[in-house]
Parts: C-alpha cells; sequence; structure tokens
C-alpha cells in the first residue's frame, strides 16, 4: 500500500492524521509518525518517498 509520508507540521502535528507528534508513541516507547503510522497499517505501508 502506497501512502503520503507522514510528516510533523510547524505546529508539531502530524500532517497523516492531524494529531499531535506526542500522542505518535511506538511500542518500543519512542515519538515517530512515521514508525507509529507504519505500525498501525500492519507493516505493509510504503511512503511515497520510499519509492525509487
Amino acid at each position: 500500500m502506497l501512502i503520503p509520508a507522514p510528516e510533523v507540521d510547524a505546529l508539531g502535528m502530524c500532517t497523516l492524521c492531524g494529531v499531535e507528534e506526542e500522542l505518535h508513541v511506538g511500542e518500543d516507547g519512542r515519538v515517530s509518525v512515521r514508525a507509529f503510522h507504519r505500525s498501525a497499517l500492519g507493516g505493509y505501508a510504503r511512503f511515497v518517498d520510499e519509492v525509487e
């Protein structure tokens, strides 16, 4: 599945879901919008900026 790459905007909000960056805590306890959304999608997501 190819989806837009989540980033954090100037206000600290995720560009994919609009939620604050601090709420994107992964299983390992680290804050990462990319890892959070990849995990939520079951690891099948590929972000558009990862395609060669």
